[in-house]
């Protein structure tokens, strides 16, 4: 992990740039060992679709559908996988608390 975050020092504050790097690299590795390389990887794509699809807050922009559609496609994802992950169970308690 040193070596990573030791490699991006460029910049005119390398210790700041280095201390942010090593933190970026310690999270990647705790996200690693805790939960495993599937939540990493989802994690990872996550980040890159919020990066590169250009999100607004004015929708009138022309660009605006673009970004809407990659939140669209996360919440889509997240929703079919909440809806997996139930097994046939219902999302709220019926009735009486189990």
């Amino acid at each position: 992990m040193l070596v990573a975050a030791s490699s991006n020092t460029g910049g005119d504050y390398p210790i700041v740039t280095f201390a942010a790097a090593a933190l970026i690299w310690l999270s990647i590795v705790l996200i690693l060992r805790r939960y495993g390389l599937l939540a990493l990887v989802v994690g990872l794509v996550v980040q890159n679709v919020l990066l590169v699809f250009p999100l607004t807050s004015h929708l009138s922009r022309w660009y605006a559908p673009v970004g809407l559609a990659g939140i669209f496609v996360i919440a889509a994802v997240d929703v079919y996988g909440f809806y997996t992950s139930l097994g046939g169970q219902t999302a709220l308690l019926s009735g009486r608390a189990r």
